[in-house]
Order: C-alpha cells, then sequence, then structure tokens
C-alpha cells in the first residue's frame, strides 16, 4: 500500500512487515520495526542474523541427517523470547534451566549467540555444529524448538513436552 499527500509531504509506504512514512523531509519508522533508516531509500537492518532463514538452515540440516525436523509451540517461543531479553543484558546460559520454565514432564535446551553479522547464517550454524554442546542440541531427539533474533542476539530453545 503506497499513500501520497503531496503537500503534507507524507508517504506510507507498508509491506508485510514495515511501515516506513515520509515527513517533513525526514523518513521515520514504524517503532516496531528492527530496521534503522539511514536516509530515503537506504535502510539498514539490526539484525545480524535473520531467525527464519537460520531455523530453516537447521530444519534443512535435520532432515539430510534422518532427523526429524521441528515443530514449533507458543509454549517454546515465549521461553525464546524471555531468554532473548535476559542475554541482551546478560549474555550467559546463567539462568536457563528446565526446572524453571517447566511444571510437568518437560526436558529444555538452549543455543544461544552473538556478534554474528547479516547474512552470516550458515556460519552461526557450522559454528554451532562445530561445538559439541551445541552440535548435540540441534541433533537432539527434542521435538519443538523456536529461535529468536534481535539486534546482535540469537536464542534457540529446544524442548520436548
Amino acid at each position: 500500500m503506497i499513500i501520497i499527500f503531496g503537500f503534507l509531504g507524507l508517504f506510507l509506504l507498508t509491506t508485510g512487515l514495515s511501515l516506513l512514512y515520509f515527513t517533513n523531509n525526514k523518513i521515520k519508522t514504524n517503532p516496531t520495526l528492527k530496521a534503522e533508516v539511514k536516509n530515503f531509500g537506504e535502510i539498514k537492518y539490526k539484525s545480524g542474523i535473520k531467525g527464519d532463514k537460520l531455523f530453516e538452515l537447521i530444519q534443512q540440516y535435520r532432515l539430510g541427517n534422518h532427523l526429524k525436523q521441528f515443530k514449533t509451540s507458543n509454549f517454546i517461543c515465549d521461553i525464546a523470547r524471555i531468554r532473548l531479553e535476559e542475554i541482551k543484558k546478560s549474555f550467559s546460559h546463567e539462568g536457563f534451566s528446565t526446572e524453571r520454565f517447566c511444571y510437568s514432564q518437560c526436558s529444555l535446551g538452549e543455543n544461544l549467540a552473538q556478534k554474528y553479522q547479516i547474512n552470516q547464517e550458515e556460519k552461526l550454524l557450522n559454528d554451532w555444529l562445530n561445538s559439541q554442546n551445541h552440535a548435540a542440541e540441534i541433533k537432539s531427539s527434542y521435538t519443538h524448538s523456536c529461535l529468536k533474533t534481535d539486534g546482535e542476539y540469537v536464542v534457540q530453545i529446544f524442548g520436548y513436552f
């Protein structure tokens, strides 16, 4: 959708993920959009790693290694969102435990990453696979997973319940 008001200098461009508008010779963005606008026509995305792309690479890896693909769940995604906010304050696995999030028969795992740049999803996956503990989570018998990113931070939560 594009809306233009010539005299007011208002220009709206919306896509499925973003809202940009131009007014008083300045571009502004929807505050929920993870992007910075340097100048008209140039958008720099903050998030180095695209979560959906990384998750798809992990799914392809599992399929290629005769492992079942992960299902997603609101429960696992809620944990990923909580952990993402926590690691932005203090990057650590400290504070993560199955007991913290599960009240019944359930098991959880977690992979974290930070400081990866745009288009480094394959590098991150390879780094995780070259790390014994991270690879074990990806190759595990967990049935569910959710991956969240924000800026330089990446959280992937694994679980079965």
